[in-house]
C-alpha cells in the first residue's frame, strides 16, 4: 500500500516537473519517491528481503541518486556540485549500510570514535572541490554555463 502511494506521488511529481518549466525540485522528489516506492514494492513481494532496521540506510543512497537528474534538469548539464553531493550521499548510505547489515565486526559508535577524522577530511576536500569548481566557472575558455 505504501509502495503504491510513493509511486503515485513520484509520478505526480514527475508530471509537475514536466509541466512547470525548469522545476528541478519536483524531479528530485519524483526520483526519490519512485526509488523508495519501487524498493518497498520489491520488498512487499519478497524479491528483496530486508526489514526496516536494515533498509533505512538506503535513503541516503536514494537521495544521492535523485540529486543527479535534478541537477541535470536545473542546469542542462551535470555540475560538479551535484556530482560531489550525490557521491557524498551515496558513500554515507553505503557506510551506514555496512553497519545496518552487520557486515563489520564493530559498532558504528566504535567506528565514529576511531575514525572521526575521516569524515572531517572528506568534508574539507568536498568543500575545496566545490570552491575550485565555482571559482573557475566564469573564466574565459571554459565551457561551463
Amino acid at each position: 500500500m505504501v509502495s503504491c502511494l510513493l509511486i503515485i506521488f513520484g509520478i505526480g511529481c514527475a508530471i509537475l516537473s514536466i509541466k512547470l518549466h525548469r522545476r528541478s525540485l519536483y524531479l528530485f522528489f519524483a526520483a526519490l519517491f519512485l526509488q523508495t516506492g519501487l524498493f518497498f514494492f520489491l520488498n512487499a513481494i519478497y524479491v528483496i528481503r530486508m526489514g526496516f532496521p536494515q533498509a533505512w540506510s538506503l535513503l541516503p543512497i536514494f537521495t544521492g541518486a535523485a540529486l543527479l537528474p535534478a541537477g541535470w534538469r536545473r542546469y542542462g548539464a551535470f555540475k560538479t556540485t551535484y556530482i560531489i553531493l550525490s557521491t557524498a550521499f551515496a558513500v554515507l548510505g553505503t557506510v551506514m549500510m555496512f553497519f545496518a547489515l552487520h557486515l563489520v565486526a564493530f559498532s558504528f559508535a566504535q567506528f565514529a570514535r576511531d575514525w572521526w577524522v575521516l569524515p572531517v577530511l572528506l568534508t574539507g576536500l568536498t568543500r575545496i572541490f566545490i570552491f575550485l569548481d565555482t571559482r573557475h566557472m566564469g573564466e574565459p575558455g571554459t565551457n561551463k554555463a
